[in-house]
């Protein structure tokens, strides 16, 4: 699980790529929405904004349910309320203090996603996601706002997803003390806090953004690495390719959403297939493909990623979570093809 209490600026090619290798590895990965109090469908914010399957963005609430008063929504960008208002949370120098903003709220979620896979380590972070938005405690101050009309619920996605191995007990068997920060904090922007105070409301308190520096700080270099280390696994050739390419002409349907679209098969493997079509396709959007037989015999469907090669200039899939069967009938259509250099 990924939980970015950051955000802001423009779109990077370069956080994309990375957070849908992410998905592709089957890692969820939750972003806190902003503190603009703006609409992100018509004000996009990254990586809050991204379009990535196994992405959730999470907006702020108070005690009452309420959308905090800084928080971004959004009806089809943001899915989901989580508490953020006035948390108390660990500062640099060992204290507590509380602070209120999306990035405070983000982390709630990536918390319960954590118990859900605790019950079920089988989960990868698309269904993780889906399990998450369909326990969500539904709160009429959220519709039209978020895209689930709720707020999480850790009981409904524990119970929801609970092993027949039985639960872990989750009680503490130590103790501890905890001292609140000797001062307040004020205001920050974009993802970040927006408040930060000792047993006040929303903007009471003094000026401190020390522990906000700190965190951005401690953030820039964990992001460059991932990064960094995508590209590098990217380019290494022994990543590239997993699985022998066969070449294979075929038509096949691809739906994505509730669209339906013609295209023509170029290769196909165990990992997944290239081909081309006419219309633009999104990159690390899920497909579901329907692929006849070399014969015509024969037809699978298979659910996968959208993959763009600019060297070949044509769109390839991903095979996700394919059907043993699907891959064994895949293997006896390639036994007599003709290997892709």
């Amino acid at each position: 699980v990924i939980n970015n209490s950051w955000g802001g600026g423009g779109y990077s090619q370069a956080l994309y790529d990375a957070l849908a290798n992410a998905y592709s590895r089957g890692i969820l990965i939750v972003n806190a929405a902003g503190n603009a109090s703006k609409n992100i469908d018509q004000t996009p914010m990254y990586p809050a904004s991204y379009n990535i399957p196994s992405s959730i963005a999470v907006a702020s609430v108070d005690a009452n349910d309420q959308l905090s008063y800084f928080s971004n929504f959004g009806a089809n960008s943001v899915h989901i309320g989580s508490p953020g208002n006035e948390i108390l949370s660990t500062v640099p120098g060992g204290k507590y203090n509380y602070m209120s903003g999306t990035s405070m709220a983000s982390p709630f979620v990536a918390g319960v996603a954590a118990l859900a896979l605790r019950e079920d380590p089988q989960l990868n972070g698309y269904l993780l996601k889906q399990k998450i938005l369909a326990t969500v405690d539904q709160v009429s101050s959220l519709n039209g706002l978020v895209s689930t009309g709720g707020r999480i619920d850790a009981s409904n996605l524990v119970e929801n997803v609970q092993s027949t191995e039985g639960a872990m007990d989750y009680s503490s068997n130590g103790t501890f003390t905890r001292s609140v920060a000797s001062e307040a904090g004020g205001a920050a922007a974009g993802c970040g806090l927006v408040s930060s105070a000792i047993n006040k409301g929303p903007g009471a308190g003094g000026s401190n953004p020390t522990a906000g520096v700190v965190i951005g700080l401690m953030m820039i270099p964990m992001m460059a690495w991932f990064v960094l280390r995508q590209r590098a696994m990217a380019k290494d050739p022994k990543n590239q390719r997993r699985h022998e390419r066969f070449k294979m002409q075929s038509q096949i349907k691809v739906m994505v959403g509730d669209r339906e679209l013609v295209g023509s098969m170029n290769t196909i493997s165990q990992g997944g297939l290239s081909f081309n079509t006419d219309q633009a396709l999104e990159k690390g959007g899920v497909v579901t493909m329907r692929i006849a037989s070399p014969d015509g015999h024969e037809i699978i469907e298979v659910q996968g990623q959208v993959v763009w090669s600019e060297a070949n200039q044509s769109y390839g899939v991903q095979f996700a979570n394919a059907k043993q069967g699907t891959l064994a009938m895949i293997q006896q259509w390639t036994s007599d093809l003709v290997k892709s250099s």
